[in-house]
């Protein structure tokens, strides 16, 4: 079995809240970690101990007599107080699954189904607006599943975005620099026609 393919089969074995609190920038980086015998196995906070005995499980790392439970720990999830939202959109911009929405200057909500309780808006916040409560239900192997979709588009679309900014500063560049250029070669012009003009009249006064 290939390295990558172990760091796909470790990455099974998370939640996929893409919640950062294993110290990784995700999912998919703690697993690449774990692999590469730079992390421990008990860094998953959601997962809790589930997920370290699956992972240990996987690795070979200790005898268990089944599989462990398909289960996660109990799902918190985040909720706006929608009356003190000033709408600075930076919640949005944290959210890893694109569960927030709303628009500038205008109040936020967040889609309760989509949200994996990974607490990266809560402190972006800079009203304190974005609570926690339990979900009523445990996170489950489908719910990793639909968040690692959701995380995967969110991650695709913020650098499709970021390359189209990108190419259109560029393209206002060169268009500008070109701009710039034209402006030089008429500013030549006018001189080239200027100093013909006062040598031609200058010709006539003398």
């Amino acid at each position: 079995m290939s390295t990558k393919e172990l760091i796909s089969i470790i990455d099974d074995s998370l939640p996929q809240t893409q919640c950062r609190k294993c110290g990784y920038a995700d999912c998919m980086s703690y697993a690449n970690a774990i692999v590469n015998k730079k992390a421990n196995i008990n860094l998953c906070n959601p997962g809790g101990n589930t997920v370290s005995k699956e992972i240990s499980y996987k690795l070979k790392l200790k005898k268990i007599d089944e599989n462990p439970d398909e289960k996660f720990e109990k799902l918190m999830v985040a909720y706006i107080e929608e009356s003190e939202c000033i709408g600075c959109t930076l919640c949005i911009k944290s959210c890893p699954v694109s569960a927030i929405i709303g628009s500038n200057k205008l109040m936020h909500s967040i889609v309760q189904d989509w949200c994996t309780g990974c607490e990266l808006c809560l402190s972006v916040c800079p009203v304190d607006c974005i609570k926690m409560k339990s979900s009523g239900r445990t996170w489950n192997k489908e719910d990793a599943k639909i968040a690692r979709e959701r995380y995967e588009d969110t991650k695709k679309r913020t650098y499709d975005k970021s390359i189209n900014k990108h190419s259109l500063m560029s393209d206002n560049y060169r268009n500008t620099k070109e701009n710039d250029i034209d402006f030089h070669e008429l500013d030549k012009k006018k001189l080239l026609i200027e100093r013909i003009l006062n040598k031609a009249r200058n010709m006539r006064t003398e």
